[in-house]
């Protein structure tokens, strides 16, 4: 089944949990700037921890996002 959904009116504004845009930089500057989402931060963080453990609830996603957000990676 296709859902369509008709544009009503209003101006479209990110809910910063997108990537609207490319910007190269070094992984310690993109974990500090705040038009990086905090999902590309927590994949980030992941990178440069050496314990390879993949499968896990990433806790500081659960702290900015709130309780009833789990992010498994």
């Amino acid at each position: 089944m296709l859902l369509e959904m008709d544009y009503i009116d209003g101006i479209p504004t990110s809910d910063m949990n997108e990537n609207s845009e490319v910007l190269f930089c070094e992984i310690s500057e993109a974990l500090t700037r705040d038009d990086c989402t905090e999902m590309t931060k927590v994949a980030l963080r992941k990178i440069l921890d050496a314990s390879a453990n993949y499968f896990h609830s990433d806790i500081e996603y659960k702290k900015h996002k709130g309780e009833n957000y789990t992010l498994y990676i």
